[in-house]
């Protein structure tokens, strides 16, 4: 797998092209190969973003994309893709409405209309998960639900702290989505005396990527993609959870 940083992990640190520059040879020089941009261009082109990721020696791979850019402007949000080289368009979260049964069903032909325009240009789109995906509709998740409504041209990506959160058995569950997973988010959990949840380095919670990552790998998945937040100092998070993953990927 490619490891890779979700720039959302270190959204404060970039405010425009010379500071996405140095980012991005931070985490290159602290071993990642590849990039998942968060939503925003800094105030540059795609073309602009994609030409500091080349002149890093990092590939952005995927990116977060609001649901209502791919609803309002899909053809747009292709192009861009192609532009970046980006192979897949994330779906970050969704409005409250669609985690039902009848909403999984409208989001489900939703995506599979999206997923027809992306195949024509080669690009992937895939659903990025939170707590609410695993809600059970009917007996099973939400999240299943989804995939079963879905072509298997429609990818996932797993938040790792996000489906162990909700309670999740990581081991059983990401064989469910052989063939359709794409990009893990490796995001640590660690529960403090009075049982809250908080995210922390990788490697530093109660998640075993020594498991996670080649099962994850073995279902499909291309990409482990380190996502952080509400980190004190987050380059030094973000350069912990690297030195982590490439010393058991």
């Amino acid at each position: 797998m490619r490891i890779g940083v979700q720039l959302y992990s270190l959204k404060n640190e970039i405010k425009d092209g010379k500071s996405l520059s140095e980012i991005l040879k931070f985490v290159k020089d602290n071993g990642a190969e590849t990039a998942e941009l968060a939503g925003s261009y800094y105030g540059l082109t795609p073309r602009e973003v994609g030409k500091i990721a080349d002149d890093n020696g990092i590939k952005i791979v995927s990116t977060h994309t609001k649901f209502e850019r791919f609803l309002k402007e899909p053809e747009i949000v292709v192009e861009e893709h192609l532009v970046l080289g980006a192979e897949t368009a994330g779906i970050p979260s969704l409005p409250e409405r669609y985690y039902t049964g009848e909403g999984a069903a409208e989001y489900s032909g939703i995506l599979n209309g999206l997923s027809e325009k992306f195949k024509k240009s080669g690009l992937y789109i895939h659903h990025h998960n939170h707590s609410k995906e695993f809600k059970k509709i009917g007996g099973k998740y939400w999240l299943d639900a989804v995939k079963d409504l879905t072509d298997p041209a429609v990818k996932f990506c797993v938040d790792a702290y996000w489906a162990v959160y909700s309670g999740v058995n990581l081991e059983a569950f990401l064989p469910t989505l052989s063939g359709r997973l794409k990009l893990v988010h490796v995001k640590d959990l660690k529960k403090n005396f009075f049982g809250m949840k908080k995210n922390v380095p990788a490697g530093d919670g109660i998640i075993d990527f020594k498991k996670i990552l080649p099962l994850a790998e073995k279902t499909g998945a291309a990409e482990a993609i380190i996502e952080l937040e509400k980190m004190k100092d987050p380059k030094e998070a973000v350069k912990k959870s690297l030195f982590y993953i490439a010393n058991i990927n």
